[in-house]
């Protein structure tokens, strides 16, 4: 994270631990954090949209604001701000809960240090600025699939249609998804003599074949690359 300051919002009710919170942010973070408080749930939404805010500190039992609601009720308002939530020895449980609700970790009072601490705001901000870049990449990569001009899918290793852009769409003229692709495209319904699938997809391996009887008679040259698609191996195919 380089030399960037952050700004931490703790919405804590108890003075003690936010002066502590606060205190082991300023030993460990050398400087790089600055910690704002809040003392009820209504007062950290004010502070959320009045200032520039890189992480929450939010403890789960607030005079205005009770357990997962009160994550529920920061996340309806702010779904881009990264929380961490506090909770008590015998609440680990609901912090559990809160994390599979969206928040980024959870800190436990009484055992929580400047080390612990340090190192899951750490964590949480860098996911965080992850999870926004693969976002961006993501609309990206979209956006020029959608509209690049020419013919372009994406199968998966048994050949079946992932993904269609809008020209493959017009020239097939029916919903492909989940279709064999040379059952679809070859006027014969057989594969392609030098298709990648009938060998092991190697990702970022690229080949270029011609082939012939392809939608109602058309020669193609087609381009595969090996790609990983949500999270599978999978060929893109450029026509």
């Amino acid at each position: 994270m380089n030399d960037q300051k952050f700004k931490i919002l703790m919405v804590e009710d108890n003075p003690g631990d936010a002066r502590l919170l606060s205190l082991f942010l300023s030993q460990a973070g050398a400087g790089r954090y600055e910690a704002v408080h809040a003392a009820r749930l209504s007062e950290g939404l004010e502070r959320l949209a009045a200032d520039s805010i890189d992480l929450v500190l939010l403890d789960l039992g607030l005079p205005d604001g009770q357990g997962l609601d009160t994550l529920r009720r920061m996340q309806a308002r702010f779904p881009s701000a990264p929380i961490i939530v506090l909770t008590g020895l015998d609440d680990e449980g609901l912090a559990v809960q809160a994390v599979q609700a969206g928040a980024q970790d959870y800190l436990v009072k009484g055992r929580v240090d400047e080390y612990s601490l340090l190192r899951a705001v750490r964590y949480a901000i860098e996911r965080r600025h992850a999870e926004q870049a693969l976002r961006e990449s993501n609309a990206f990569n979209t956006m020029l699939l959608q509209t690049i001009p020419f013919g372009m899918d994406i199968v998966d290793e048994g050949g079946q249609m992932l993904f269609l852009n809008p020209e493959m769409e017009k020239a097939v003229g029916q919903n492909a998804l989940g279709a064999r692709c040379w059952e679809l495209y070859k006027d014969d319904r057989q594969q392609c003599a030098d298709c990648p699938l009938k060998q092991n997809i190697e990702v970022g391996r690229q080949n270029t074949i011609e082939t012939s009887g392809v939608l109602g008679g058309k020669t193609f040259e087609i381009s595969h690359i090996g790609i990983i698609f949500r999270g599978k191996k999978a060929v893109l195919e450029i026509f």
